[in-house]
């Protein structure tokens, strides 16, 4: 599979994606994104959004931060963004977002790591993904 970021995986010293995320069809699947679901914002890793963030940070970090962080429960994924306001505040709608997507992945779109708390999950992008057609705003805002 050819990825979207692999320019960024290069220039790590872990294999990345790892090797035991896999491919699948899945649905549902949420995201926080901003007000359109064309945002360029939307589906950017964070390693991308802010590299200077992750200087310091160990290359499994990176990798994992050069993935778009997805769900597989709703309410798991309201909960988290949650979390991450009482740590950061208000800052979190203009970084990840103020609305939660819901949308299916396609096996050809890239690989998934395994779900972990709250229904989270990491997923690498193939040049193939365009996840605009895939996903559209729920009536959850954030």
């Amino acid at each position: 599979m050819e990825y979207k970021h692999q320019a960024e995986y290069n220039d790590l010293s872990v294999t990345c994606p790892p090797t035991d995320y896999t491919a699948s069809n899945m649905e549902p699947v949420y995201r926080w994104v901003f007000g359109k679901i064309e945002d360029e914002r939307n589906f950017i890793p964070q390693f991308l959004k802010n590299p200077k963030r992750f200087l310091t940070e160990d290359d499994l970090t990176k990798c994992k931060a050069l993935g778009l962080s997805l769900f597989n429960d709703l309410e798991g994924s309201i909960e988290r963004f949650n979390e991450l306001k009482k740590y950061i505040g208000d800052k979190v709608y203009g970084t990840l977002g103020d609305r939660v997507a819901i949308g299916k992945l396609v096996d050809i779109e890239g690989v998934n790591g395994e779900i972990e708390r709250l229904g989270h999950f990491t997923h690498h992008s193939a040049v193939a993904a365009d996840y605009t057609h895939n996903f559209i705003l729920s009536e959850k805002e954030l």
